[in-house]
């Protein structure tokens, strides 16, 4: 049986860090109230437009302080009300200032009008900030890629032996993808393979730059999504089955190439850093209430959460 991926051959990208936090002091100077807008103490390509950011007030001597993150408005926490600590989606603008938003399509198209309102902070004081994204999102306008697995031998042949004996020993991945660059974000074109907006190549090209917090990623390589039909007569429907390598890696790499009568093309080089798995899935069907209403998803994991076992 063969299956023809067509626009639907698609990897998923979840934005992680190689380190815990970053820490920095906050001063009433950072915050411009009027514009939503601050900044850390951090250098260019520490955090990017779309990252989802765990931003704690510290004390002196390096633990959660019991005071609250004055600098933002109580309605703008996610509890709704203020707290030493809360999460948020950033907009990081040329020149490294921050705006914090509630969701990651609201990050991406920036602006003042969604923005977390700010206020005017009563003093300086040390805060942490850590990359806490987990959400899968498509990486747009994907080309082609290429994923490569190797097996490690070892060379155990014994003096007088005539033929060579090995054993297998470590696995090691590496791999590429080409995609048309693009900076802007844009809302994915058929919402039955994903529920998602693409992320953009660009932060390929900002990741592989990122210094404090390196340049990792997580992603599923698909072989089979479930809107792929195989090419086998009498099945006049895909099945739901999901086939995909899962990983996580380092960006190496990234090269862009310019032709004169085509698209700007990104290309991107990466290895493995972990477990590369071969792994396959049924798309779980809607849950539903009694009276067919949704259910609220509270978390950031992009699962429902049992509060009790």
């Amino acid at each position: 049986m063969a299956v023809y991926l067509g626009a639907h051959g698609i990897i998923e990208l979840t934005r992680t860090s190689e380190q815990n936090h970053l820490d920095s002091t906050l001063d009433p100077a950072d915050v411009n109230v009027s514009a939503k807008r601050f900044s850390f103490d951090f250098g260019s390509n520490r955090f990017m437009t779309g990252d989802l950011l765990q931003i704690t007030r510290m004390t002196a001597a390096g633990a959660i302080s019991t005071s609250n993150l004055d600098f933002i408005a109580a309605a703008s926490f996610p509890s709704g009300t203020q707290s030493p600590q809360g999460q948020w989606y950033v907009n990081v603008d040329a020149a490294n200032g921050v705006r914090l938003y509630a969701s990651w399509n609201l990050a991406l198209e920036g602006g003042t009008a969604n923005a977390a309102t700010l206020a005017a902070p009563a003093s300086a004081y040390p805060i942490q900030v850590q990359l806490k994204n987990n959400d899968r999102h498509i990486l747009g306008e994907v080309i082609d890629y290429e994923l490569n697995t190797n097996r490690e031998t070892a060379d155990v042949t014994s003096l007088g032996e005539v033929f060579r004996q090995r054993i297998s020993t470590m696995i090691t991945g590496s791999g590429s993808c080409t995609a048309f660059w693009n900076y802007e974000a844009y809302a994915t074109e058929n919402r039955n393979i994903n529920g998602y907006n693409n992320e953009l190549s660009n932060y390929l090209h900002q990741l592989v730059l990122r210094q404090d917090l390196g340049a990792s990623f997580r992603a599923r390589f698909y072989l089979k999504t479930r809107l792929t039909k195989p090419y086998t007569a009498g099945v006049p429907a895909p099945s739901s089955e999901q086939i995909f390598y899962d990983l996580t890696g380092i960006i190496t790499d990234v090269g862009v190439a310019f032709n004169a009568d085509e698209p700007v093309r990104s290309r991107i080089n990466f290895v493995t850093t972990g477990q590369l798995a071969l792994l396959s899935e049924v798309v779980p069907s809607l849950v539903l209430n009694q009276t067919g209403g949704t259910i609220v998803q509270q978390n950031n994991s992009g699962n429902v959460a049992l509060q009790s076992p």
